[in-house]
């Protein structure tokens, strides 16, 4: 199955490019309701750069220092959260 064909609402990237042709996590997750992160490895842990918050581009977006990532995380899942009840909502609306 192809990850275009499947629904993620958060992704924690640590994947890099070199070496691989073919269109970015980014790029592929683009226009969904995903979350993306992409950690930059430091020598210890990692800053964190948002590229998407619900499928919008965040590029140019501060780096997320690894002291501040959980709350960051945090306010991403309550956006997901908050994204997937209007979400339900509708669709169950419509199926009335």
């Amino acid at each position: 199955m192809r990850l275009g064909q499947r629904q993620f609402d958060l992704v924690l990237s640590l994947h890099t490019r070199q070496g691989i042709s073919g269109p970015s996590l980014a790029f592929v997750l683009r226009g969904s309701q995903t979350t993306l992160f992409h950690g930059l490895r430091l020598e210890v842990g990692y800053w964190w750069v948002p590229l998407l918050r619900l499928g919008k581009e965040r590029f140019g977006a501060p780096a997320v220092r690894p002291s501040e990532f959980a709350n960051a995380l945090d306010e991403a899942l309550k956006e997901i959260r908050a994204a997937n009840v209007g979400t339900a909502y509708r669709t169950f609306a419509s199926s009335q």
